[in-house]
């Protein structure tokens, strides 16, 4: 089975290495090739190749990694009239589910089978493969591209047609990233109460208000106001904007979330979406609550 894999970014170079170390061989390509993560998959023998057609036009499955849905929709336009027909697009970016749609049937055109096979799990969960993976798409096509769902992900499953795998991960990010908001929440009410945060964050971590991103954010950023090595708000705001789109299209009110979205609207209009997620929702909250304590 031959792998290509387009896309290196932070997210991408986990999963291309965790490919590249349990398949023995894999073409990248990368838009721009003078980047860390492909000078170091090309150390650990990965084969480079410059033109998107030539990195896929002997791969059994390719696996793409983008930004956005627009991004993955543009790079189609040079995957499918190069990739082999009877072969299988991986597409592990988060889209829309509308878009998902179409690039199935673009490929599928084509005769080509396409996944949309969002993750969740972070540059960690890459790194490890430990990813949850969450897939839409025809039963057979899954199974054939099982082996390469096992070697980046955990958790894998198909939950249905073309769009479902897209549908499943903006409803994980609207439970994570609405968290990620009460999170910050509760700890700027804290510190206004008065609380050492030293002291609250165990006792958090041990009861009911125990979660993911509570351990993911207060520890390590929120009590040192430490806040590399995070996720761009800026991706939130997209992600969180395909949510939004998806219950409209739906009929479907989410209050809770577009309290939520409403940070990152702020953040986009203030000019500073670019900066870590916790980082800006705590600089809107501040800014909203500005008689800090003591």
């Amino acid at each position: 089975m031959k792998i290509a894999y387009l896309g290196i970014g932070e997210m991408g170079v986990g999963m291309a290495r965790n490919i590249l170390k349990k398949q023995g061989a894999l073409t990248i390509w990368n838009r721009t090739r003078e980047k860390r993560y492909v000078d170091e998959l090309i150390a650990e023998g990965a084969h480079f190749e410059g033109k998107i057609a030539d990195a896929v036009g002997d791969a059994d499955i390719v696996c793409t990694c983008l930004y956005s849905g627009p991004s993955t929709l543009e790079i189609a336009k040079e995957t499918i009239p190069a990739m082999k027909k009877g072969s299988i697009l991986v597409d592990l970016t988060t889209i829309a589910p509308s878009t998902a749609e179409q690039l199935a049937g673009m490929y599928a055109e084509a005769g080509i089978d396409y996944l949309d096979s969002p993750v969740s799990g972070g540059p960690w969960g890459a790194a490890d493969g430990t990813l949850s993976i969450m897939i839409g798409g025809s039963e057979a096509a899954f199974e054939r591209a099982r082996p390469v769902y096992e070697m980046i992900g955990r958790i894998i499953a198909r939950m249905g047609p073309s769009g479902y795998g897209a549908k499943t991960k903006l409803i994980n990010q609207l439970i994570t990233w609405a968290n990620q908001a009460i999170v910050c929440e509760g700890m700027t009410l804290a510190e206004e109460a008065g609380l050492d945060l030293t002291m609250l964050y165990p006792l958090l971590k041990n009861g009911h208000a125990q979660s993911r991103m509570l351990e993911r954010s207060v520890e390590p950023f929120i009590i040192p106001h430490t806040f590399e090595n995070h996720t761009d708000a800026a991706l939130v705001l997209k992600d969180m904007n395909l949510l939004r789109q998806m219950a409209d299209d739906l009929g479907c009110e989410i209050p809770i979330a577009e309290r939520a979205i409403r940070f990152y609207d702020q953040a986009a209009e203030e000019g500073i979406a670019s900066g870590n997620d916790p980082a800006v929702i705590l600089t809107i909250m501040e800014r909203q609550n500005p008689h800090k304590n003591g």
